[in-house]
């Protein structure tokens, strides 16, 4: 975890709204784009990021320095946005509602545009691999069986695509 992270947890923590907001600013670009994604529903997407920013404030989110602030968030809102989509599913619910565009910064643009890149790197049967592991949040095993392709080569197409995505990722630098 940067420095400008860990300060700013604790400054969360203490109750600093502020600390909040400064937080919010920096990985709320993240956070909705995955939310809609995984759910297909803008209101949904809304309303998964504003519960993950409820758990931090509550202290209900334990940030692991190796770990990293963006990707305990990422993977609270991608859990989130997952268990929303099976109880839509089981309900017989829609996950897409065709609200109208939503806000795209530049930054946001441009962290799209290099995983995007990223992905292109991979053959399809990878990047398909990647894609129902993280979006729909398939068991290898699964993924595995829809892809008609050993468990091990699901593990490695995994292992080899994190590694290409985080090296693609900038790092943040600390503030």
């Amino acid at each position: 975890m940067n420095p400008a992270d860990r300060e700013c947890v604790g400054r969360i923590q203490a109750g600093d709204a502020e600390a909040l907001a400064e937080m919010y600013d920096r990985y709320a670009a993240l956070l909705h784009p995955l939310a809609l994604r995984i759910t297909g529903d803008a209101a949904a997407a809304d309303e998964i990021v504003y519960e993950a920013w409820v758990q931090v404030v509550r202290r209900a989110v334990p940030f692991e320095p190796r770990r990293g602030v963006a990707a305990t968030l990422l993977s609270l809102v991608r859990s989130r946005a997952l268990e929303r989509r099976r109880a839509n599913a089981k309900a017989g619910g829609s996950t897409a509602d065709g609200d109208g565009p939503i806000e795209v910064s530049a930054e946001r643009m441009e962290l799209a545009d290099r995983a995007g890149e990223t992905l292109g790197m991979f053959e399809a049967p990878e990047r398909q691999a990647l894609e129902l592991a993280y979006f729909e949040g398939l068991p290898q095993s699964e993924i595995a069986t829809r892809l008609g392709v050993n468990l091990a080569q699901v593990r490695q197409w995994t292992r080899q695509g994190l590694e290409r995505l985080k090296a693609a990722t900038p790092k943040q630098e600390a503030a």
